[in-house]
C-alpha cells in the first residue's frame, strides 16, 4: 500500500498522477492543487500553475522563490536575480562558462560571474548567498551580507570588513572607537582621529596578504 503524502500547502491529501505530477484532494488547494517535488527540499511541494511555479513548503530554502522554464536545458529551474533569469540547473549550457567549485560545500555548483557570485548546492550553508574573494586570503569566502571572510585560514577571518571609500576594497576595518582604517597595503586612507597620526593603531597583524585578483580567479581553495 503506497503511503499517504501529505499536502504542505493544506490538509489534503496528494495522489500520484504520473510523469511526476501529484494532485492535492482538496479542491481549494491555495496553491492550485498540483505538484511536482521540489529539487531543494525534496518535498512534493513545488506548485505548478500558468500563473507561476515555486516551491511551498515553508521550510524549505527557496520557500517561494519563483521560478520558471530556462530555455537552454529545458528545465524548471530559471529564478530572477538581479532582475534577469538565471538558471541554477549546474549542469546547464548556460552555466558551462561560469560554473566553479564553492568554498564552503565543496561541489561545483558556484556561479562565479560579477553579476553573480552565488552557489546553488541546495544542502550548502550559504545558498544563494552573494560569496566574494576575501581580500586578505584570496580565497572565495567572503559573505558579503555578513561582512566577513569565512575561511578559517585567513588572518581576518570573521571580522567585520567595509568597502574602502578610497580604493573601493572590502578592507576597511572600524574600531570600536569609531576609527576607521584601511587594511590594503596599496591604500593609506585613515579615517577620523587615526588620519591625523600617520600611523595605524591596533590594527589587526596583515604579511601582504592583498592579492590582486584581475584574472577573476581565486587564489588557493582553502584546502591547502
Amino acid at each position: 500500500m503506497v503511503a499517504e503524502i501529505a499536502c504542505t500547502a493544506c490538509s489534503g491529501t496528494l495522489s500520484d498522477q504520473g510523469q511526476q505530477r501529484f494532485q492535492c484532494s482538496n479542491s481549494s488547494c491555495p496553491e492550485g492543487g498540483l505538484f511536482m517535488p521540489c529539487g531543494y527540499c525534496r518535498k512534493h511541494a513545488f506548485a505548478i500553475s500558468k500563473e507561476q511555479m515555486y516551491c511551498s513548503n515553508l521550510e524549505c530554502r527557496a520557500f517561494q522563490r519563483k521560478r520558471s522554464t530556462c530555455t537552454s536545458c529545458n528545465r524548471v529551474s530559471a529564478i530572477m536575480h538581479n532582475d534577469k533569469p538565471v538558471c541554477v540547473n549546474r549542469n546547464c549550457s548556460s552555466n558551462r562558462s561560469v560554473i566553479a567549485v564553492c568554498f564552503f560545500c565543496s561541489n561545483l555548483s558556484f556561479l562565479r560571474a560579477p553579476d553573480l557570485m552565488f552557489c546553488t548546492k541546495s544542502d550548502c550553508k550559504h545558498l544563494f548567498e552573494r560569496v566574494e574573494d576575501c581580500s586578505f586570503c584570496g580565497v572565495q569566502s567572503s559573505v558579503v551580507e555578513d561582512r566577513v571572510c569565512k575561511n578559517p585560514r585567513c588572518q581576518q577571518a570573521n571580522k567585520p570588513m567595509e568597502s574602502c571609500p578610497k580604493c573601493e576594497a572590502r578592507t576597511l576595518w572600524r574600531r570600536a572607537t569609531g576609527e576607521e582604517t584601511c587594511l590594503n597595503d596599496e591604500c593609506d586612507y585613515a579615517g577620523d582621529s587615526s588620519s591625523n597620526s600617520g600611523t595605524h593603531h591596533d590594527v589587526p597583524v596583515v604579511e601582504s596578504t592583498i592579492f590582486s585578483l584581475g584574472d577573476g580567479k581565486s587564489v588557493g581553495d582553502g584546502k591547502e
